[in-house]
């Protein structure tokens, strides 16, 4: 009899441990694997004598370089660079930096190339800049400011890159001609090292 209460006792203990619910993993295992899932932040190289004025790691800006003057020219040029909210912002990107330009000596050129999985477009242009200063015309949704001051002898370099789940981008560089004409390589080299 006292062998039959035992059993007994033990199979409650039994039973009721095998109907509670395992235990959920810990919270930081869960953590990393939200964070191994996650896209890992576009990267590149940008030559060493361009200056690092500003880098974020949100929002729409996320870094900006100033290239030094050279030649006979007296202002930088500046590379800034811009994490965009879909596809379509790159032709937009694209087209409104060419439409800054007035009197063209020739038109726009584009190119199509492929750097790793990346998909770029660039597009290269010169002529008289429209530097836009002022406050933003109420309205234009940030797209027009209140005026311009024309920049002659001004050249433009751009590439949109669709990198997949890590976003699309835009990288501009506009200056004088002859200091955008001198970083033409470097820049091509930094988009070609993004990984």
């Amino acid at each position: 009899m006292r062998c039959a209460i035992i059993i007994a006792a033990a199979c409650a203990l039994l039973s009721a441990h095998c109907n509670r619910s395992p235990a959920e993993p810990a919270a930081a295992s869960s953590q990393q694997s939200t964070k191994s899932s996650a896209p890992r932040p576009l990267t590149w190289q940008a030559p060493p004598t361009w200056s690092l004025e500003k880098r974020g790691k949100r929002g729409k800006y996320r870094a900006k370089y100033q290239v030094a003057p050279q030649g006979d020219d007296k202002q930088p040029a500046e590379l800034l660079i811009t994490k965009l909210p879909s596809a379509d912002h790159i032709e937009a990107e694209l087209t409104r930096l060419e439409k800054a330009f007035e009197k063209k000596p020739t038109p726009p050129k584009r190119q199509n190339m492929t750097v790793g999985s990346f998909a770029v477009t660039t597009t290269e242009t010169s002529g008289t800049y429209r530097l836009g200063v002022g406050p933003v015309v109420p309205g234009s949704k940030g797209k027009r400011q209140a005026a311009y001051v024309l920049q002659p002898n001004w050249r433009a370099l751009a590439a949109g890159v669709q990198a997949g789940p890590r976003g699309r981008w835009f990288f501009r560089l506009v200056g004088p001609s002859d200091t955008v004409e001198a970083a033409r390589s470097p820049m091509l080299n930094m988009i070609k090292s993004l990984k």
